[in-house]
Formats: structure tokens, sequence, C-alpha cells
């Protein structure tokens, strides 16, 4: 994901002049700052230690140097999963600034598709698969682990709601940093359509004068003609920076999610 990141700062200053330059690396500094990094790791560190408690980690056949390794390990990956969050909750920003803010131009005959969006489209389905495939870590891990407290409701609901919580990140890490390059996309694209249906209305007011010789219709038509055919370009443009890459790669890592949810379905109505 930081690979990532890097390749998508590179692309983005590509497109964007000197002032919106500074201004998104300020707010990679204020926001993806290692101190804020460190916080939010051990705050989710210590949060996960809490939950793997009140699951209950087995009692009688560890010792306690087994639950400290244990315990080690709930922090060690919430360390890196609240760091994760917190990379989702920059990234998001980040790409909001660049839609509202830098001056950079949408390109409706880009090869793309997406007028020249599918580069930050690309980068967003990494960083939310990568956030999918921790979900279905966890969910393994919290399904098959032996907790001790299985039987209890509240406890159930809370485990469930954990297994949820990284496919929720993974969603909101797909749609956050898309929505604003969606709606400027669109506001792009209606203004380009009406640009082409004011063109078109000026032609034909031309050509419906009678003064007109035979080689100024030719070139109107042909103008006519080449409009229609630009408009046609535009309304082709997707208004999401997405391709039909991103939706193949999101059905096959839903297999085991589909899965899993149904093995857990299954163990919950058997256990009620």
């Amino acid at each position: 994901a930081t690979h990532t990141l890097r390749h998508l700062l590179v692309e983005i200053n590509v497109r964007i002049d000197t002032k919106a330059s500074v201004a998104l690396s300020r707010i990679i500094k204020r926001t993806l700052n290692d101190k804020r990094f460190i916080r939010w790791g051990i705050s989710f560190g210590l949060l996960n230690c809490c939950v793997g408690g009140i699951f209950g980690i087995p009692q009688d056949y560890v010792t306690i140097f087994q639950k400290l390794v244990i315990y080690s390990g709930y922090f060690t990956a919430a360390f890196v999963c609240g760091m994760a969050v917190l990379g989702i909750y920059g990234v998001s920003l980040l790409i909001a600034t660049f839609a509202y803010k830098a001056k950079h131009p949408f390109d409706f005959t880009f090869p793309d598709g997406c007028g020249g969006t599918l580069f930050l489209g690309e980068a967003i389905a990494i960083f939310s698969l990568v956030t999918f495939t921790v979900g279905v870590l966890i969910t393994a891990y919290i399904l098959k682990a032996p907790w001790i407290r299985n039987d209890n409701d509240g406890v159930v609901l809370l485990k469930y709601m954990w297994i949820a919580f990284p496919y929720i990140m993974a969603l909101v890490a797909l749609l956050a940093p898309a929505i604003p390059i969606s709606t400027q996309l669109k506001k792009y694209k209606q203004e380009r359509d009406l640009y082409f249906q004011n063109k078109l209305d000026a032609i034909r007011n031309k050509l419906e004068l009678s003064e007109l010789t035979a080689d100024e219709l030719k070139l109107l038509r042909a103008e006519y003609s080449y409009q229609l055919e630009e408009r046609a370009r535009l309304h082709k443009m997707r208004t999401w920076p997405y391709g039909l890459g991103v939706n193949i790669q999101y059905l096959l890592a839903a297999v085991p999610v589909f899965y899993a949810s149904f093995e857990a379905t299954s163990k919950f109505i058997k256990n009620h």
C-alpha cells in the first residue's frame, strides 16, 4: 500500500500546479506522520488485546508465557491494522483535496474511459483489496480460534462486529476517495455536454440560413457530424474511476468471504 501511495503521489504531481502540490504535501505531513501512525497503532493494539480477553483465550492449558505471546500477537496485528485505518483516512483526504482544489484537466477522450482518472481508481482498489484481505485473515482466525466464551450472546455479537469491521473499512477505502472524483467527473461531463449542445445548436441555426453556399453547407455538416461524434464519446466516459479489472478482482476476493459468512451463519444457527 505504501509503494502504491508513492506512485500515486508521482502521478498526482504530474497533473497539478506547484501551489496545489504544496497544499497536498501539507496534508500528507499533517495526516500521515510518524507520531499519528504510532498513536493509532497503539490504540488499536490495546483495543484488540481487550477484545481478545473478552472473547476468552484458553485458560487451562496456556501458560503465562504463552498468554504473553498471544497478546503480543494481538497487539502487533492490530498495531499494523490501526496504521492502515489512518492510511485510509489520509488517502481519502488527499484524493478529495485533489478532486476539489487542484487545477487538473479531465479529458473524456482519454483511453482509460474514466476521463484520465483510472490511475486513481487502480490505487484506491489496491488499498481496499489489501484491507479486504486482512478481513479474510481476521475472519479465519476468529472463527477457528478456541475461545472459551462462545456461548455468551454478547460476546458472539462483538465477535461478528469485529469480523465486520475490516470489511466496512475496505468498503470505505473503496468509496470514500472515489466519491469526490465521481462528483467532479459528473460535473465535468455535464459542463462538456452543455458545451456540445450549444455548439450543435449554433451549427443548426447556421444550416437554416438560405444564403449558404454548397461548400459552406458541406463544412457545416462535417462540423456537425464531428461534434455529434465527440458528444457520443463524452457520453461513453464513466463517472467512476474504476474499470472492469477492479470488478473482477473484488469478485474473486469475495469468494472466501462468502464461504466464511456461510460457515459462521451455520455455526451460529446450530448453536442457538
